[in-house]
């Protein structure tokens, strides 16, 4: 009988990734083909170990994980800004609007997040945080209007 995938993470300290997944035979992947769940876990050492759905993975431990990454934009100075945008093939290059254009750096720190850095033309002053590379740019727009609108 066909089982869903599993995934196995320590809910205690999760790391940002799963241990390892579960196969639809029940046995744990990438160690022998015959290790249960149980077995790997004591290879392990690890008691707290859960084999869990994706969708319990990633709504109960990876979203807020990658969220508890993300902290408030911040200044940089401007060599940083040209540091940031001459050392990598700079991703998604462009305009938000008239007044900011973003760019994401093509190393990422985990997943999908990466430096996103910003040079708002108006004031000449560049910000940088972690970002999701697939933010939409009007949330970018507003989180950055909040952001000057508390710096006057």
């Amino acid at each position: 009988m066909k089982t869903e995938k599993m995934y196995i993470i320590d809910p205690v300290n999760f790391p940002g990734y799963v241990e390892s997944t579960i196969n639809e035979h029940g046995f744990v992947d990438y160690v022998t083909p015959s290790t249960t769940f149980e077995d790997y876990k004591k290879i392990k050492g690890n008691d707290r170990l859960v084999a869990l759905p994706w969708d319990v993975v990633y709504n109960d431990y990876f979203a807020p994980y990658h969220k508890s990454l993300q902290e408030p934009f911040k200044e940089i100075t401007p060599d940083q800004y040209d540091d940031a945008l001459s050392c990598l093939p700079p991703l998604k290059w462009h305009n938000l609007n008239e007044r900011f254009n973003v760019f994401f750096c093509s190393e990422f720190w985990t997943a999908d997040l990466t430096s996103c850095t910003i040079l708002d033309r108006k004031t000449e002053k560049c910000y940088q945080a972690l970002r999701s590379i697939y933010v939409k740019d009007d949330y970018l727009i507003n989180e950055l209007e909040t952001l000057v609108k508390d710096e006057n």
